[in-house]
């Protein structure tokens, strides 16, 4: 019966009859009623569906191979959209899913949007989730909002922390005309290339500083090499990778700690360093 099904999905999600009713229009009598035994009206059904971030097969208790496969309703859903819009789409979905991993119920009025509406000016939200299970890492700040979801790895000898190639590469990053070097070629186009002088020159550092940085670059596989007709000096193409400006995001996250969260769940036991 559809009535058992609304119960069981409200009272899965914590919400109460009169939120039901006021999002689809109807009074609190009329969800009762639902509930047992009734039936709401066929032109109820879409909003009542949308509340509870279900489709109307769900409803009817009706599944099929389509509406069972989430991650295919998901990819449906953002390719529906206009290319520049599926990053927006894609991160309110992982809002969803952080609601979900936090508390277990789903609040379809609890936005990002909603959050960043009630934000002071020039304060950072963050939300985060630290369980046995995993962790989760996310900003919604609208200037650079991202999502970092760590299920635990349940094999600590997989996850190998010590290592001598961490340290040689944080010895590098904390080299200034290295890092300034990385910032540079970030910011620039990646199709226009530089050679050793042009990267002096910009960054005001030594040529044989230039080229130790080039070295480095070279063994990280962020730089190629191109020959150039009617030009002597080695013409470099910088590869951007994602993981730098990634790493920039959470070692800023390190110095300038977060302290405004809209969820947060601290627990968990099993250090993650192993």
């Amino acid at each position: 019966m559809i009535g058992n099904v609304i119960a069981r999905l409200r009272r899965g999600q914590g919400v109460t009859q009169e939120a039901l009713a006021n999002y689809v229009g109807v009074s609190p009598q009329a969800v009762s009623k639902w509930e047992n035994g009734g039936v709401p009206d066929t032109d109820l059904l879409p909003s009542i569906a949308d509340f509870f971030g279900v489709s109307i097969d769900t409803l009817f208790e009706r599944t099929t191979a389509e509406s069972d496969e989430l991650e295919t309703a998901i990819c449906k859903r953002l390719l529906s959209l206009p290319i520049e819009q599926r990053f927006e789409a894609a991160f309110e979905i992982v809002y969803a899913l952080e609601q979900a991993l936090m508390s277990g119920t789903y609040d379809k009025e609890n936005t990002i949007a909603s959050h960043r509406e009630i934000m002071w000016p020039g304060e950072r939200r963050y939300s985060s989730i630290n369980k046995d299970e995993g962790f989760t890492l996310m900003e919604i700040d609208s200037v650079l909002p991202y999502f970092m979801l760590v299920p635990r790895c349940v094999d600590p000898e997989k996850a190998y922390f010590e290592s001598t190639d961490y340290l040689e590469l944080f010895r590098n990053l904390s080299d200034k005309a290295f890092f300034d070097a990385l910032i540079w070629l970030n910011k620039r186009p990646c199709e226009n290339g530089f050679t050793r002088k042009l990267m002096a020159e910009q960054l005001d550092i030594s040529d044989d500083k230039s080229g130790e940085i080039i070295g480095i670059l070279r063994k990280y596989k962020l730089l190629n090499t191109y020959p150039v007709d009617g030009i002597s000096e080695k013409f470099y193409m910088f590869h951007p990778h994602q993981a730098i400006p990634a790493l920039l995001i959470i070692a800023r996250e390190i110095i300038q700690r977060p302290h405004h969260f809209t969820f947060y769940h601290g627990g968990g036991d099993i250090p993650w360093l192993r």
